[in-house]
């Protein structure tokens, strides 16, 4: 047997070594306590504001699932799945964990073009479970494109004027948690929920304002949890550098200790800025010349391109979508939710148009590789390789105007561009109103939107009315009118 020498340091080495490594493990529990507390105060949260989800104890208005979704299973498995010419990745039960979509171990199958259509994930549905751990559901964020879903799944589309995504699957957790599904599991050995049990399943329906508000402290608390799961892996990567420094004898006290101090500043900087007020945390990071940042502008320029790439992830399948309706609902989106972005609207003859905005977008589209825009192509935009990959930005970026966005894309998925042209004229013209300072009249508002120029004549005067009348309906209105 070979003899094999372990170089052993000193005693007052080793008790060094030690203290490091304790500090590094220090540093990976801390940030796994504070996970935990984050989804705990995303459980807090919820129950503060809507209550027991199975007692209800709110009094909050009850709906059958029917009555403001619609659902289907997804496409059975059968012995040609591996035949055909359309292989495509689908969603089995497996990949539905509760909260998140699980990519991992995706299978193919053959999935017709008709079949595609029927099956397809739009931005915004929800996945939950028929069998298994039933009810269990995620949101599907466009995180692969041409994805599909197999029987073992339930696709949920909701009527997002009625319900928010986020409270959605978030009900249903607790609602799980709190043992109310138990009840529809029945005697049966493996439990299934049925799309009629599904449907007959009853919701509470919050406030729409008090359900967006939820989402907004949820996009506040995923940003924290973000940055301690990313300072979370680097604790634990400096953690095995560390061990493999001290098993070859590298290990340096004074330099580590220095590295760790370091990196517990970094890491302490990081977990303040989701914290702070934005005013101390603009004043922290003055203070802090170590953490490199972008420019406000670029960073501004990059939030406008994550925006569009949104709208563009959404509708590129729509024949009606393209530079027309895209500078249009990027107004809106922009103008209804008070953003900051870098754009200049001005006026021209097909409404408000920023007109450097669709080749810039254009340009950071292609640099990504997100999509291609091609203007002789019945579909404008083509998915590149990295289509998708803006996700997670738009989640930084846009959690608490993620149910505007949304609701703006729905209704505006299927509409012909010149109907939200006209949309987007009426709202600049409403916007000119209270600029001036004049009262609100509808037939004024007609007359500034003929006036805004000679294209406007195009349309008629009873089409316009009745687009005002569904911008009430929808509410789609600037703040003073």
């Amino acid at each position: 047997m070979e003899i094999v020498q372990v170089p052993l340091p000193p005693l007052s080495e080793q008790i060094q070594i030690a203290e490091i490594l304790t500090q590094a493990e220090a540093l990976i529990a801390q940030r796994k306590e504070s996970i935990r507390l984050l989804d705990e105060l995303v459980k807090s949260k919820f129950l503060e504001m809507f209550g027991d989800p199975v007692k209800n104890e709110k009094g909050w208005e009850v709906k059958r699932l029917g009555e403001v979704s619609s659902s289907r299973l997804g496409k059975m498995l059968d012995g040609k799945k591996d035949t055909g010419n359309f292989h495509k990745p689908y969603l089995r039960n497996t990949n539905v964990q509760w909260l998140q979509i699980d990519l991992d171990d995706l299978l193919v199958m053959d999935f017709s073009p008709k079949e595609q259509e029927e099956f397809s994930l739009n931005y915004g549905d929800i996945l939950m479970c028929e069998g298994g751990e039933i009810g269990r559901c995620a949101i599907w964020k466009g995180e692969l494109q041409d994805c599909y879903f197999q029987k073992a799944l339930h696709r949920i589309r909701l009527d997002i004027e009625e319900l928010s995504p986020f409270y959605f699957v978030h009900y249903f957790y607790f609602f799980s948690q709190f043992g109310g599904l138990e009840r529809f599991m029945g005697a049966a050995t493996i439990p299934h929920l049925t799309g009629e049990k599904l449907r007959e399943m009853k919701i509470p329906i919050p406030p729409v304002k008090l359900q967006n508000h939820f989402v907004e402290l949820l996009g506040n608390i995923e940003r924290q949890r973000i940055l301690n799961i990313q300072s979370l892996r680097s604790s634990e990567t400096m953690y095995t550098s560390l061990s493999q420094k001290a098993f070859r004898g590298e290990l340096t006290f004074a330099n580590e200790t220095y590295s760790l101090k370091e990196f517990k500043s970094l890491d302490s900087d990081r977990a303040q800025e989701t914290i702070s007020h934005p005013k101390e945390r603009t004043a922290a990071k003055s203070k802090k010349p170590k953490i490199i940042e972008l420019k406000p502008t670029n960073v501004d320029f990059y939030r406008r391109t994550v925006l569009a790439a949104e709208i563009v992830w959404q509708l590129h399948k729509e024949p009606t979508f393209g530079h027309l309706k895209l500078q249009k609902l990027l107004f809106l989106c922009i103008r209804t939710s008070n953003m900051q972005l870098p754009v200049h609207f001005s006026q021209q003859a097909m409404g408000p148009y920023d007109p450097q905005l669709m080749r810039s977008i254009d340009k950071q589209l292609h640099e990504k590789k997100w999509f291609l825009y091609d203007k002789d192509k019945s579909l404008k935009y083509e998915p590149l390789s990295n289509a998708g990959q803006h996700q997670a930005d738009f989640q930084k970026y846009y959690s608490s105007e993620q149910e505007n966005i949304f609701s703006l894309i729905k209704k505006f998925r299927t509409t012909k561009s010149d109907t939200v042209e006209i949309v987007a004229t009426l709202y600049a013209c409403l916007e000119n109103m209270i600029e001036q300072k004049e009262t609100f009249s509808e037939s004024l508002l007609l007359k500034k939107f003929y006036d805004w120029s000679d294209r406007k004549k195009v349309f008629d005067e009873l089409e316009v009315r009745r687009v005002f009348q569904r911008m009430k309906d929808y509410g789609i209105l600037p703040k003073g009118i």
